[in-house]
């Protein structure tokens, strides 16, 4: 059951670099439109970048313990009651926990690393970052950690369905509880819509801003080119939502069939999911 644990913190150990790598193609070739301005400071930036995606990692291996030696001892009587009920209460936690860690790491992540890349690009050389194009490099940033947060979440959420069903853990306390399914999808709808927009709009200040030359039907075309880009980042976000709640019906849907059956009516049904 220990897998589990591995393959959340492989998880964001993953998309987080895979989010800072498309990151840094979009801002070269569609802001800055300087193609050697990937490699600008990039040792540093993954320095910054490593270290919090580590301490990211350590925190979530450690949030997930409680959930793994509550399974792990599930059924035997290696702890006592009284140690599982109190496994059992922090295992509640989690969700909320790991929700608020990701969320957190991956804005503060992708908003200091780039700020501290353009002072020292600007300290160490011409002043390339003022004001706006700093405010339109950070919104990027920010975007892209804000998506990165939400496909990390759902994702691990689809490898804590099983165990959270083997607890039965399907509804939680109010401070205690992980975002039902209906703010999932409100908040992947406006995330992914302020990512759009913010692909469109740093590609239209880097385009006015630094190119030279070149018609309209070239910039219309870098902006068809990244609504596409961005919209299919919203659908594959969507796509993993969707299987993420077709999970949940079918654990309440076994639930609903237990109870109509006359099985233990304390069974509950995750509605308040919802």
């Amino acid at each position: 059951m220990n897998l589990f644990r591995v393959k959340s913190v492989l998880t964001i150990v993953f998309i987080s670099y895979l989010t800072i790598f498309i990151m840094r193609v979009i801002n070269s070739l569609f802001v800055i439109h300087k193609w050697t301005s990937f490699f600008d400071n990039l040792g540093i930036f993954l320095t910054i970048s490593t270290l919090l995606i580590g301490i990211a990692a350590l925190f979530l291996y450690k949030l997930l313990g409680p959930l793994y030696h509550i399974t792990s001892s599930s059924g035997n009587n290696l702890i006592s009651a009284a140690e599982q009920a109190s496994l059992l209460a922090k295992a509640k936690k989690t969700s909320a926990r790991v929700t608020l860690l990701l969320i957190v790491v991956n804005i503060i992540g992708f908003i200091i690393g780039p700020a501290i890349v353009m002072f020292i690009s600007n300290r160490l050389g011409p002043a390339v970052y003022d004001a706006p194009l700093f405010g339109v490099v950070i919104a990027l940033n920010s975007a892209f950690g804000l998506m990165a947060a939400l496909f990390e979440l759902s994702v691990i959420d689809l490898f804590l369905l099983p165990l959270k069903k083997k607890l039965g853990i399907y509804s939680f306390d109010r401070s205690e509880r992980e975002l039902s399914i209906k703010t999932k999808i409100v908040l992947t709808g406006i995330a992914g819509a302020y990512f759009l927009s913010v692909l469109v709009g740093s590609a239209s200040y880097g385009w006015f801003r630094f190119v030279q030359s070149g018609g309209v039907t070239s910039f219309l075309g870098e902006l068809l080119l990244l609504m596409i880009f961005g919209l299919t980042i919203n659908v594959l976000l969507l796509y993993i939502l969707a299987h993420s709640i077709s999970h949940r019906l079918k654990i309440n849907k076994q639930q609903l069939l237990k109870l109509t059956e006359g099985a233990d009516l304390n069974e509950q049904i995750s509605i308040d999911q919802f």
